[in-house]
């Protein structure tokens, strides 16, 4: 089954035991008991999902565009917002095409182009009436980092950890705290959002456990210590809440104020009389220049800086291979150089861009390698040499 496939079930599940007042006390116990093992069932492919959020690199050189035809003039407008969107992901930066430094880059959007193709779109999924292709376009993410350290622009790369929603809303006086599943008019329009922006979202079970952490008093005024408690489950520190209401001033639009959490700040935004497109794309706007203003990298022009990392449990050359591969792929990596190996740890120096804690934090998002103890020990367990093993940080390979 999907992912989506067991959220539903569950809350299948949980609504019938809501909602059966009659239900006798045993087959409520039954379903707490079903709907316990159901909440570990999605936790743990949470933790999956939350995972793979860090492996999606490539997917952020790549853009769908609607079209008209399959002109040349059409193609090359295409190309145009394809890039703007991929720059918008890779820096974190709004509005590129308004963005002096940008100006260079984005004239060069046709040869930055290693692939594309089209697929027409069923009347059904057109936004609108003109859009009858789908171009998509994909960008060389080689050729493309490096005019942006050219110019000196932070570049963001595929790490990034997923962003929990909550969301509560007000509607006839009444107000509760919505699931991932509800609402579809505003977590359409934030996961459309996050595409654009490159920012994994996830969403609360809204399970008993959920509504036994956060009372919707508290969600609803944005209370940040009850909001960080509940959010706790899912393993993650990066959380935006929302509160909606509708506003008077048109059908479809809204009133909103959020509140993003992110290494120890808290942020908070006000929104009038405003359409969801527009609240999910300010909202991700404002998540991803923080989230960028921290892990983006910039290469300054600098010789770049070494750093010593001591990595143990490679047992095999696979892993070895796999070890190097991980770092090449780093975003604030230029340059890996294995130094010393002592049975199954390995010494490497590292040349990065950036600073030691913006390394420190990609790493941790990665999730394949767990810091450790700094010791070393040759095949035979005497000890090696310390000074030749002196490491700024000290990891375990974990996959």
């Amino acid at each position: 089954m999907t992912m989506l496939l067991y959220r539903r079930w569950f809350l299948h599940w949980r609504d019938m035991c809501l909602q059966n007042q009659h239900t006798s006390q045993k087959t409520v116990g039954r379903y707490g008991r079903l709907m316990g093992l159901l909440s570990v069932l999605l936790l743990t492919l949470w933790g999956g999902q939350i995972q793979a959020a860090s492996g999606q690199g490539g997917r952020f050189y790549e853009a769908w565009i609607p079209v008209t035809d399959q002109s040349d003039a059409s193609r090359q407008a295409g190309f145009q917002r394809g890039l703007d969107i991929v720059l918008q992901r890779v820096t974190g930066r709004a509005q590129v095409s308004s963005v002096s430094e940008f100006t260079d880059i984005r004239e060069q959007a046709g040869n930055l182009v290693s692939q594309f193709n089209y697929r027409e779109q069923p009347e059904v999924d057109r936004k609108q009436p003109w859009q009858r292709y789908l171009l998509q376009v994909s960008f060389n993410e080689v050729a493309l980092n490096d005019l942006l350290r050219k110019k000196g622009l932070a570049i963001w790369g595929a790490g990034r950890p997923p962003v929990l929603v909550w969301i509560t809303r007000e509607q006839a006086g009444h107000r509760e705290i919505v699931g991932g599943s509800q609402f579809s008019v505003i977590r359409d329009s934030l996961d459309y959002a996050s595409n654009e922006w490159g920012v994994p979202l996830i969403y609360p079970l809204m399970d008993f456990e959920d509504a036994g952490a956060l009372a919707v008093s508290d969600l609803w005024g944005l209370f940040a210590d009850p909001i960080q408690q509940a959010s706790k489950r899912y393993g993650v520190n990066t959380v935006l809440a929302v509160r909606v209401w509708p506003s008077m001033a048109g059908e479809g639009l809204f009133n909103a104020r959020s509140l993003f959490l992110f290494q120890r700040q808290t942020i908070s935004s006000d929104f009038r009389d405003i359409a969801p497109e527009e609240l999910a794309e300010r909202l991700l706007s404002t998540v991803a220049g923080q989230m960028a203003g921290y892990y983006a990298v910039t290469a300054d022009g600098s010789p770049g800086r070494p750093v010593r990392i001591s990595v143990d449990g490679i047992d095999t050359v696979s892993i070895y291979a796999n070890l190097i591969r991980y770092f090449e792929d780093l975003t604030a990596v230029r340059q890996v150089m294995p130094i010393h190996v002592s049975g199954s740890k390995v010494l490497l120096e590292v040349t990065i861009d950036g600073s030691m804690e913006q390394l420190r934090a990609i790493i941790d998002l990665e999730r394949k390698l767990v810091a450790s103890s700094p010791s070393i020990q040759d095949g035979v367990g005497q000890e090696v040499n310390a000074m030749q093993w002196l490491s700024d940080f000290d990891y375990r390979w974990y996959q």
